[in-house]
């Protein structure tokens, strides 16, 4: 639009928005009214019609339910104060929050530049003007709802919660766990009570568990189908020799192959097409969640461990590669999991058996391993996996990165600014086990800044730990809630929740 159109139409919705106010608030606040106008930013991007300027801001109180009650409309019945309407001008002048952090509707078209034309949130009516989670061409989403929105739905669903079910959403096990220890490949009457007595965040999914399509697609529904909250459904799904499904026989779907082979193509879009499918056969077998793909950086030939799991040898190549596989993955709308920070492409120990560490400072990790995360951050990424590796260059604490408060939120949140969900790699794994007991591990990941507990190496210990810790005031349930909150969200922002 060009810029005196469009600084015409604004200037007569204010003009129209002064005369709305004067009637709702009465001629003997007129100066009043004024000086909130005055307030008012005229660089705002969103009003380009009269109508728009009417429409947004009698649905901006809808969406701002929690902060304003009753609701401002324009009958006047809503307005208790003056500063009631201030607020919601300004709100409305800063793009009602939707300017950094918006999800498109109803099919929009993106750009490269991740601009989004003509998006109108379904719940709340406000225009969606700029920014999609991930700047790729043709990106589009299934459903048409804003993230404010989302972020309310998770809000409000949190509140409602027991604190039972707060401790039982940091969880992510097999569904053996729950199910007395029988093999499954179907939901069970242990698992299903289980479940019930226990609303887990998620279960997660390995060769054992999985048959043919037609068992895994009702398996995974029946579990979702009898779940009060609605679970993270996940899987180690990378390609090459880590493919619980593609590496089946019964099953249709080709293995795309290891990452290092995607990454000597040297072409993104052979990764983004590449995770693209493997998103749209989980999803259609009914998972959201892909622990995948690997951000790890092969410096170390040694290491057996991650190898090909890896994009490649040089950071430029595995960013490059996994940012392109992440937006393929989420295309999908199945949630992809970037890991094993803050790198586990140096190590020659494998952590599933016993003690890692790397020796780098900080400084030549962030020169290298912590590339590809920064990448992913920057781009959006919504789950970053840890790893249970030690570091004694960079931590003085001593601890694996999966429990350390230095390396999660020193380092992960504070300085690389990532306010996602953080998942620990297993806590079964030898690296954790073999030092630390299972509820003072859970207890400790916690304390670290990790978000959700991955297949603890005894649930019960793990659970009996966190609500100890919270009884005693180790943990708050202020924490404990961040944690939560986050886990939420990410269901919301998927359509899970």
């Amino acid at each position: 639009m060009k810029k005196t159109h469009r600084m015409t139409l604004i200037f007569a919705s204010l003009l129209l928005v002064f005369s709305i106010l004067t009637t709702a608030i009465g001629a003997e606040n007129l100066t009043d009214a004024g000086k909130i106008l005055e307030k008012f930013d005229v660089s705002l991007d969103g009003a380009i019609s009269v109508s728009d300027v009417t429409a947004t801001l009698n649905h901006l109180a809808t969406a701002m339910a929690e902060e304003h009650d009753p609701f401002f409309d324009f009958s006047g019945e809503g307005v208790t104060s003056i500063s009631d309407v201030t607020v919601l001008l300004n709100y409305l002048a800063s793009n009602c929050g939707h300017k950094r952090q918006i999800l498109p509707a109803k099919e929009p078209t993106c750009t490269e530049d991740g601009h989004t034309e003509g998006a109108i949130c379904a719940l709340c009516s406000l225009p969606l003007m700029t920014q999609t989670t991930f700047k790729a061409s043709g990106h589009q989403y299934e459903d048409d709802r804003c993230t404010l929105c989302k972020q309310a739905d998770a809000k409000a669903y949190l509140e409602k919660m027991t604190l039972h079910e707060k401790i039982c959403q940091l969880f992510i096990l097999r569904p053996e766990e729950l199910g007395n220890g029988q093999s499954a490949t179907a939901l069970n009457s242990a698992l299903e009570s289980g479940l019930a007595s226990y609303p887990v965040g998620g279960f997660i999914l390995f060769a054992n568990n999985i048959s043919t399509p037609d068992q895994l697609t009702a398996f995974t529904s029946d579990m979702q189908s009898s779940s009060k909250i609605p679970l993270f459904m996940a899987i180690d799904e990378e390609g090459g020799r880590v493919a619980r499904i593609a590496r089946k026989s019964s099953f249709p779907e080709k293995n795309i192959g290891t990452a290092l082979s995607i990454g000597q193509t040297g072409d993104p879009k052979n990764a983004y097409n590449a995770y693209s499918t493997v998103g749209s056969y989980l999803k259609k077998y009914g998972f959201n969640l892909d622990f995948a793909p690997v951000a790890d950086v092969f410096t170390n030939p040694k290491n057996t461990v991650i190898g090909d799991r890896a994009f490649g040898t040089t950071p430029d190549l595995v960013s490059k590669m996994l940012t392109a596989a992440l937006q393929g993955m989420e295309s999908t709308k199945v949630i992809g999991c970037t890991k094993h920070f803050p790198g586990h492409g140096d190590t020659a120990a494998d952590s599933h058996t016993g003690f890692v560490q790397v020796t780098k400072s900080w400084e030549e990790l962030k020169d290298c391993e912590i590339l590809p995360f920064k990448a992913a951050i920057d781009e959006g990424v919504s789950m970053i996996m840890t790893a249970h590796i030690t570091t004694p260059n960079v931590t003085s604490d001593g601890l694996p990165a999966s429990l350390s408060y230095e390396m999660i939120t020193g380092k992960l949140r504070n300085e690389l600014g990532f306010q996602g969900v953080v998942i620990t790699d297993a806590l079964e794994m030898g690296a954790i086990a073999n030092h630390y007991g299972a509820g003072e591990a859970c207890v400790m990941a916690l304390e670290a800044g990790c978000d959700i507990l991955l297949l603890p190496a005894d649930f019960s210990s793990g659970y009996e730990a966190i609500s100890a810790a919270l009884s005693e005031g180790r943990l708050s349930e202020q924490r404990l809630n961040e944690s939560v909150l986050r886990i939420l969200q990410l269901k919301a922002e998927y359509g899970i929740l």
